[in-house]
């Protein structure tokens, strides 16, 4: 389970310092799942599923088909699908000025 964690902490350019921050959870229960004494209890999963912004059970292996972790172009990916025509229109319009070679007709 903790190579789970250190795969998602490397995706993302992270240390586990920046997940105790980021979730309120003590850096010994980083370090004591690391070493192997301890697993962390689901509540506690569940902070660190929600920080990675994945299943808890892409940690606890229930669902294995749904425990992938969304990469930066997955979430970039479900923001732009969710968009308002409106804001979509935005958005390609800044997108057309900052990459105009990629829109050439």
């Amino acid at each position: 389970m903790y190579e789970k964690f250190r795969n998602l902490l490397q995706m993302r350019g992270l240390k586990a310092a920046d997940v105790s921050r980021g979730t309120g959870i003590g850096q010994v229960v980083f370090s004591e799942w690391k070493s192997g004494k301890c697993t962390p209890k689901i509540d506690k999963l569940t902070k660190i599923a929600k920080f990675f912004n994945v299943p808890v059970e892409y940690f606890t292996g229930e669902d294995e088909k749904s425990t992938s972790p969304k990469t930066e172009r997955d979430a970039v990916n479900d923001f732009v699908n969710a968009l308002s025509d409106e804001d979509f229109d935005r958005l390609s319009s800044v997108i057309k000025a900052v990459f105009p070679e990629k829109f050439k007709n």
